[in-house]
């Protein structure tokens, strides 16, 4: 039986072409057995720019286990506070962004493609038709690799070089069994780039990103640099996160190979 996945849509909303975009990915999804999760399904259809929205629509991105964000011609203050709450929670390869083929970018919209486009899942599109091809074709991918990984228990789940900016952070999200043994290797594919790393349950990750606002994420003493290895057993069912970041980047972005098993 296929893992339904709750699915959320981060994009703008003011003119007609975006809501049609919107509402084919939301259909796309439903369409292929997983839950669309976002604003349209909070209580009483509230204003987007209201606070109190802002903050609900956060909460529906910390409890998804995807984003697909669809960009045209600019980043709203919303999009962008989610979008980075989606970097934050779910990691890295649980963000799937999609950029308007021909569309005019404004700085906003311009800045994220140059910041993701080489460490995350990201498409360009013609219209709502290719855009629901490709988010049909990133989920059943996402799916097949990951979960496929994760349901069985063994072998790699992630095995890829994260190219990162200086002074970045890159997250993912790996949902664990009990008695699952986790081996995580990662190192430097340049000596001039450090980095710190650090493996941890759902709840450390939280606290610790909750109380080291100014700061960054705090990794704690769980990091060597420039390499990083870590193996555990799993003590219970949960979401566990790894989290890399990198010191400052003179010669370009750092590349971090890393592997992720799971036996």
């Amino acid at each position: 039986m296929q893992m339904k996945l709750k699915i959320f849509i981060s994009s703008e909303m003011n003119q007609g072409i975006d809501q049609e975009r919107r509402q084919a990915a939301r259909m796309e999804i439903a369409e292929i057995g997983h839950i669309p999760n976002c604003f349209e399904d909070l209580p009483g259809r509230r204003n987007p720019d209201d606070k109190n929205t802002r903050d609900m629509c956060l909460e529906l991105v910390k409890e998804s286990d995807l984003c697909v964000a669809i960009i045209d011609d600019t980043v709203t203050d919303i999009m962008d506070a989610e979008i980075k709450e989606a970097m934050s929670c779910l990691g890295g390869n649980r963000v799937f962004f999609y950029f308007t083929q021909h569309g005019k970018r404004d700085r906003k919209a311009t800045d994220l493609w140059n910041s993701v486009k080489n460490s995350w899942i990201i498409k360009q599109f013609e219209g709502p038709d290719q855009l629901t091809k490709e988010i049909s074709r990133s989920i059943a991918s996402f799916a097949g690799d990951v979960l496929k990984g994760a349901t069985k228990a063994q072998g790699k789940l992630f095995d890829n070089t994260i190219s990162l900016e200086s002074g970045s952070l890159w997250h993912s999200k790996i949902p664990l069994k009990k008695r699952d043994k986790i081996t995580i290797t990662c190192s430097s594919q340049d000596v001039l780039h450090q980095f710190k790393a650090g493996f941890y349950s759902r709840e450390e990750f939280f606290e610790r990103k909750s109380t080291n606002i100014f700061k960054g994420f705090n990794l704690g003493r769980q990091s060597e640099k420039p390499h990083f290895t870590h193996s555990a057993r799993i003590t219970k069912d949960d979401d566990y996160y790894f989290v890399i970041r990198v010191g400052l980047c003179l010669m370009g972005p750092a590349r971090i190979k890393t592997e992720i098993k799971v036996d």
